[in-house]
Parts: structure tokens; C-alpha cells; sequence
């Protein structure tokens, strides 16, 4: 299948780069910065329940938004010299461009799954109770990558609009603080970078909303659709 070969070969390309060590490293640092403050910590339930919301508010708030706008950024940044190549492939641009969407979302899903097993393994080895099993903080992960879905398709195009790669990047910082004031208005709520916000914080302390699912797999295909367009029948330069 096109597709397919497509995606392959856009994952091969990212084999030793700088994005798939950022992608490691990223987690990793979360992960045990947020275990310090819990060594020597009484081992109770509250305490469990504080040592999962620090992890989640440390990735939902403050990182995820602008590693998935550099994971873009730095993506379309490795053919800032080879678009023209890439266009003379026989097969289609909007496989190029959704190829390069889907491998985004797995390096998201990948940082996302070394994260809660870390969340997992650290809380077993500080002996909190009742951390929650790993296929289920994977199973979470795979869940709310549905509610990043409006960031990583407006990075995407973002990003093959603007050869260097600090604009989109710095949107996804400015993103953070947007998605911080309007997930809680009603005004602004449908800004692309709310969902995963409202439900990659609050996932995690209370029931899951279906709702922030919805609507942002809902604005993720829109903002898919208007950048595969844009892309299809634009004339890029190499």
C-alpha cells in the first residue's frame, strides 16, 4: 500500500536523528524530576494520588504541547532541502502529508508510554500503593494522544508553511499559555489547545470527559483536512 511505504520510509528517516533522542530524553527527564520531591514521603494513598497528578500536570501542562510543535517543527525542518525531491515521488502528496502526521502522533504515543512506565516503575520503587497497573497508563496515553490530535495537525502545517522551525515551536510555547486560560472559558474553549490540557489533567484525577475526546478528534480532522489541502496543491520550494 502506498501509504504504507510511505510511513515507512518517513520513520526511516528519523533512524539516529536528533528528534528520536529528543523524544527519549524528554520523558526521562519528567519522570525523575518529579520523583524527588516524593523520596522519604509517608507511603499513602494521598500521596499516591499527588505523586500521579505531579506527573500529569508536568506533561499535560507543561510539555507535551510545545515537544509535539518541535516534533513538527523539526520533522518538516529535515526536507527544508529535499521538498522538491520529495514532491518528484510517484505517489501522492496527501500520503506524504498524512504519513508524516501519523509519525508525529507515534513519536507523541511513544514519549507519552516511556513516561507512564516510568510513573509506574518509580512509584513501585518509592512503595506507593495502588499505582495504577502500566497497560492501563498506556492505555491512557493512547487515549489522550486523540485530544493532542488539533495540536499535532495545526503544527504540521504550521510547519510546512515556515521553514525555520522557531515559529512553530514558539507558537506551541505561547500554545501552553492559550490553552491555560481558554480550557477554562467558554468563550475560547474550542482553541486547538485545550483539549488534551482539560483532559490530560484532569484524565487522571477524575473520570476521563468524553467530551474533550470528541471535540478533539472532531478538530483534528478539520485542521488534518484544510493542511493536506493546502499542501497538496501548493508549489513548494526546495
Amino acid at each position: 500500500m502506498a501509504f504504507l511505504r510511505c510511513l515507512s520510509a518517513e520513520l526511516h528517516k528519523y533512524k539516529r536523528s536528533t528528534l528520536l533522542l529528543i523524544c527519549i530524553v524528554a520523558p526521562v527527564f519528567v519522570g525523575f524530576a518529579a520523583m524527588r520531591p516524593y523520596i522519604g514521603e509517608p507511603r499513602t494513598a494521598e500521596t499516591t494520588r499527588m505523586f500521579m497528578i505531579q506527573y500529569s500536570t508536568n506533561w499535560g501542562l507543561f510539555m507535551v504541547i510545545p515537544l509535539t510543535a518541535l516534533i513538527a517543527a523539526m520533522s518538516c525542518a529535515l526536507e527544508n532541502d529535499s521538498w522538491k525531491m520529495l514532491m518528484a515521488q510517484p505517489v501522492a502528496r496527501s500520503w506524504l502529508y498524512l504519513a508524516k502526521l501519523v509519525a508525529i502522533n507515534l513519536f507523541i504515543i511513544g514519549m507519552g508510554c516511556i513516561l507512564d512506565l516510568l510513573m509506574w516503575l518509580v512509584g513501585t520503587l518509592l512503595g506507593l500503593p495502588g499505582i495504577e497497573p502500566w497497560l492501563s497508563l498506556w492505555g491512557f496515553t493512547g487515549i489522550s494522544v486523540l485530544a493532542l490530535l488539533p495540536v499535532s495537525a495545526l503544527h504540521l502545517w504550521i510547519s510546512t508553511r515556515f521553514r525555520h522551525f522557531l515559529v512553530p515551536t514558539s507558537l506551541g510555547i505561547l500554545g501552553i499559555i492559550i490553552g491555560l486560560l481558554a480550557s477554562s472559558s467558554t468563550t475560547w474553549y474550542y482553541l486547538p489547545w485545550c483539549y488534551v490540557i482539560s483532559y490530560q489533567v484532569h484524565g487522571k484525577v477524575h473520570p476521563p470527559d468524553t467530551n474533550y475526546l470528541l471535540v478533539g478528534i472532531a478538530m483534528g480532522l478539520v485542521l488534518t483536512m484544510l493542511g493536506m489541502l493546502d499542501f497538496v496543491h501548493r508549489e513548494l520550494t526546495a
